[in-house]
């Protein structure tokens, strides 16, 4: 994967450890940790730093690639793909401010890693799992062209500190079905260190 990823309205650049503040403070707000699995609602600075730390060193070992998303050089959220095993199917992850849903921002930064995943990892096949109580999240997977499978599951979600019921959707990748489809700069993904900081 390559260190940064630009789209026409975005730019997503590889977490930092100075991302811990911003980091909670957005992601747990309890409408936001309450869709994830693993964040408390309220996380404290330090316990993002630790939440970090350890996403840095699955990436490390190649169980994970993360990238904050920027609009017009502000962060607005994250989005990562990971296996949760070595041998696990790769599955995409986010996160967006509540400020800035229903822009269209995590559909692109989506499709963007869709492509990043297809071109750099050799990626077929992307699962989803999310909480059937978060239709925003499914609607925005199945316009990806995820699907459904037929069976849900009880998961336990730490910001709301019990099990929910959640659901897996997979996407199988099809290089003609992607290209028309990505909103990217040009027809094509742009790598840039020029926003680095």
């Amino acid at each position: 994967m390559r260190p940064t990823i630009e789209t026409d309205r975005l730019y997503l650049r590889p977490l930092r450890m100075s991302d811990a503040k911003w980091f909670a403070s957005y992601a747990g707000a309890p409408e936001v940790a309450r869709m994830t699995g693993s964040i408390t609602t309220g996380i404290t600075a330090m316990e993002a730093e630790f939440w970090i730390m350890r996403n840095l060193s699955r990436q490390k070992r190649g169980l994970a690639h993360i990238y904050v998303i920027e609009h017009d050089g502000a962060p607005v959220g994250m989005v990562d793909l990971f296996k949760r095993t070595d041998d696990a199917a790769l599955e995409i992850g986010y996160s967006l401010m509540p400020q800035h849903w229903g822009k269209g921002y995590m559909y692109e930064a989506c499709v963007a890693m869709i492509a990043e995943a297809r071109d750099s990892l050799g990626a077929t096949r992307i699962i989803a799992s999310v909480f059937a109580d978060n239709p925003a999240s499914i609607r925005l997977l199945v316009k990806l062209g995820f699907t459904a499978a037929e069976t849900s599951e009880q998961w336990f979600s730490m910001g709301r500190m019990e099990k929910a019921r959640g659901v897996t959707l997979t996407l199988d990748i099809d290089d003609d079905d992607m290209e028309s489809d990505l909103p990217l700069q040009s027809g094509s993904l742009m790598s840039s260190s020029a926003f680095c900081k």
